[in-house]
Order: C-alpha cells, then sequence, then structure tokens
C-alpha cells in the first residue's frame, strides 16, 4: 500500500491527490460496470430467454 504525507502537502498538492484519486476509482467503477455490461450481454446472445433475476414468479404466486 502506498501512502502519501497528506498532512505535509499544501492545499494545491493536496486538492491534485484526491484529483487523481477520484479519476483513478471513477475508472475502476467504470471499468468494472463496462466489464459486467459486456457478461450480461453475451449473456443475452448465448440465452434470449429471461434474465437471471426472478425470471420464474411462480414460486411468489
Amino acid at each position: 500500500m502506498i501512502m502519501f504525507p497528506v498532512a505535509e502537502m499544501n492545499d494545491e498538492q493536496l486538492l491534485e491527490h484526491w484529483e487523481s484519486v477520484r479519476d483513478y476509482c471513477e475508472g475502476s467503477v467504470s471499468g468494472m460496470a463496462k466489464y459486467f455490461a459486456h457478461e450480461e450481454l453475451e449473456r443475452r446472445r448465448l440465452d434470449p430467454g429471461p434474465g437471471p433475476y426472478f425470471s420464474d414468479t411462480s414460486a411468489f404466486n
């Protein structure tokens, strides 16, 4: 784990640091969303039936 001495940073350095952390996190979340969307599209291509979540609701009737 990389530690940053944020207490020693001036305001500008701190802002740049947190912006880079935010950009990294947004990229990670975006990458995961793209991955899961791709997986779902592939699942639909292979099995165009109803989705995997609550596709059979007969148990609730």
